[in-house]
């Protein structure tokens, strides 16, 4: 009897910073991607924040396949450095929506210079979404390739 390989593709794990508190992106843009992709960190924990909070977080991002920051407001500043440290470390798995507009420029200078290392930007949660969900295809697709070439 022959062997049957099962072809099933894992989905790809998204990773959600950006903006917390009384923002409601996040339950907006789980709505848009859940049951494509696996979210993460679906809720961010407001409050109480503790240094393994803070380690898991960082764990969390690193072994993500894909981190959507949301930046709602210039308040952000973690966030905003966190984007464009990802805009360094893995440019083309991260993907940022900028939701906030200021008078100053200061968001399409953010803007400009993370899209300059390869980070794709969002002007809003539906597009955003959009992006990841191709991104994740991608990924998915690029992972299949290679599972399929290590058995051959």
């Amino acid at each position: 009897m022959r062997n049957v390989k099962e072809n099933v593709m894992k989905k790809a794990s998204v990773f959600l910073g950006g903006t917390c508190g009384d923002s409601t992106w996040r339950n907006n843009i789980i709505r848009l991607l859940l049951p494509d992709v696996d979210i993460i960190n679906p809720q961010k924990a407001v409050g109480e924040w503790n240094k393994d909070d803070d380690l898991n977080e960082i764990r969390q991002r690193r072994d993500c396949d894909i981190t959507l920051y949301t930046i709602a407001s210039l308040t952000s500043a973690l966030s905003i450095a966190e984007v464009v440290d990802d805009s360094h470390i893995r440019p083309y798995s991260t993907i940022c929506c900028m939701l906030c507009n200021d008078e100053y420029g200061c968001t399409d200078a953010i803007t400009k210079m993370i899209e300059r290392n390869g980070v794709i930007v969002a002007n809003n949660i539906n597009d955003a979404s959009i992006q990841i969900k191709d991104m994740a295809k991608k990924l998915m697709m690029l992972t299949q390739v290679e599972k399929d070439s290590n058995e051959v």
